[in-house]
């Protein structure tokens, strides 16, 4: 580690708890729909529940930096009518006092294990 670089401590967010997941018995850590689903639905339908849009993880943290990093399991990053960051990429909100507000998203992506700096500059508290 140079002088000046950051430490990282990463954690699983599955250790912490992912929260909007109705079931733990998924094909992936972040399907939200059970693996017996596939059998069940229509293939468009299944196809949507792969998605992991509208979860989320709440953390405390005193760190200066918050980074993330994650491996996709499709090779799309994107959509047509969705960029790379809404579709692929991840929001950072802060609690400011009971109210939460928008800090920072992910830059757009260019690969399948993206792992950046969504934010610095934080204050610890």
């Amino acid at each position: 580690m140079n002088d000046g670089e950051v430490k990282l401590n990463w954690t699983d967010a599955r250790d912490i708890g992912v929260e909007g997941q109705g079931w733990t018995d998924t094909v992936w850590p972040y399907d939200r729909l059970p693996a017996k689903a596939e059998a069940m639905v229509p293939e468009p339908v299944w196809n949507l529940s792969r998605s992991a849009t509208g979860m989320c993880v709440h953390f405390r943290t005193d760190a200066p930096e918050i980074h993330a990093r994650w491996r996709l399991r499709e090779d799309q990053l994107g959509e047509a009518n969705f960029s790379v960051a809404g579709f692929s990429g991840l929001d950072l909100y802060g609690d400011d006092g009971g109210t939460w507000r928008w800090v920072a998203a992910t830059p757009n992506l260019t690969g399948k294990d993206p792992e950046v700096r969504i934010v610095d500059g934080l204050d610890g508290q």
